[in-house]
């Protein structure tokens, strides 16, 4: 079950903690064996990192991620490098609810997520 509620340039999902552990990577699928990302500069400065070329059935179709959005930030701190921004995983492992800040066609989003373990998901 994934909601969504967009305004003013946010929007809030709600997620399934099973659902979300089963996308993420193990021993028989690494970290990018699924995905391309690389660093994105605003001139000679670190802007984040764009994800591309993922499956319609991974963890970013099911963060509602697009082909070249651009990962800014989790919980309003922007990232410095590369694995900064894939520290995505731990929150996605452990937190109940975090946000992330993209850049989407030229404009700045926050998505905030819900994740519920499975008995609490109607």
């Amino acid at each position: 079950m994934i909601s969504c509620i967009l305004c003013c340039m946010q929007q809030t999902i709600t997620l399934n903690r099973v659902k979300v552990l089963s996308l993420l990577p193990n021993s028989t699928r690494p970290v990018g064996s699924n995905f391309r990302v690389s660093p994105y500069y605003t001139g000679d400065i670190f802007s984040g990192i764009t994800i591309y070329n993922f499956p319609p059935i991974s963890i970013w179709s099911m963060l509602q991620l697009k082909d070249g959005d651009i990962l800014q930030g989790i919980n309003g701190k922007k990232f410095m490098n590369v694995d900064e921004g894939l520290m995505i995983y731990s929150f996605l492992e452990t937190s109940s609810n975090f946000n992330i800040q993209i850049q989407r066609e030229s404009k700045t989003l926050t998505i905030n997520y819900v994740i519920l373990e499975n008995e609490n998901m109607k």
